[in-house]
């Protein structure tokens, strides 16, 4: 490793707005269309193809409308989700979801399941790279790596045991020119560990912070690139707001 990654972090936190910039703001709220082989292969195809999320910012917390059922809303906590009817009244609940993929893998999974492999996504994606200075956040800096003609800058990021995530040790790539977030590599619990390369793009600024609105994330081979073909997760963002 090169250096303890301080460097970097703070210059990669600058390029998308500034922590003091971020820490303004309590929630994102997001219009999403999610897509990609994942859904079908877990028998939740076009769960999430248009939802709203509303995500903390600084707690695990979304409220989703319209997932599942355009008349279903959902809540994602660190150690709870729920699905719910229009009313509020909860449809089906789980405490403690990550322990229910023990044993799971390459079965369909349940609406909370498929809660708690989102927002435990969601949530990290769009924190991303404010969260990396959070409490508990180890990280260092890595040998820098060359994709497309351009060399990206790589943190290699272990989130602490009390965070929901979708897997414990990261790698997060950015930019070495203009410090943006290029791609973010994990390998994900609840599906057994399998690696996934997650690609960003079409960065746009709302309200000084600058976030991708689009995201497309594949299968991470080997050698550490990414077979194409299928899109496992594809996330298109058509509103966003930072409240």
């Amino acid at each position: 490793m090169n250096n303890d990654g301080k460097d970097l972090l703070a210059f990669a936190i600058d390029a998308h707005g500034g922590l003091k910039q971020w820490n303004k703001f309590g929630r994102v709220v997001t219009h999403l269309h999610m897509f990609g082989s994942t859904w079908k292969d877990q028998g939740q195809e076009g769960a999430t193809n248009d939802i709203i999320a509303d995500i903390g910012i600084g707690r695990q917390h979304i409220t989703y409308q319209h997932i599942f059922e355009p008349d279903t809303d959902a809540v994602f906590t660190t150690d709870y989700v729920a699905v719910k009817d229009s009313a509020g009244n909860v449809i089906d609940e789980l405490y403690d979801p990550l322990l229910s993929f023990e044993g799971h893998y390459g079965k369909p999974w349940s609406r909370p399941q498929t809660l708690y492999f989102s927002g435990s996504g969601i949530w990290t994606y769009f924190s991303t790279p404010f969260v990396l200075a959070a409490d508990g956040v180890t990280y260092a800096e890595i040998e820098p790596w060359k994709e497309n003609g351009e060399t990206w800058r790589r943190l290699e990021v272990i989130f602490p045991d009390h965070l929901a995530k979708q897997s414990k040790r990261q790698i997060f790539y950015f930019d070495a020119n203009d410090g943006l977030l290029r791609r973010n590599d994990y390998w994900t619990i609840t599906l057994n560990g399998r690696g996934a390369a997650h690609y960003v793009h079409d960065i746009q600024e709302f309200n000084g912070i600058k976030l991708p609105t689009k995201r497309r994330i594949y299968t991470l081979q080997q050698d550490n690139t990414p077979l194409l073909d299928p899109i496992r997760i594809g996330i298109d963002v058509l509103s966003l707001e930072l409240i």
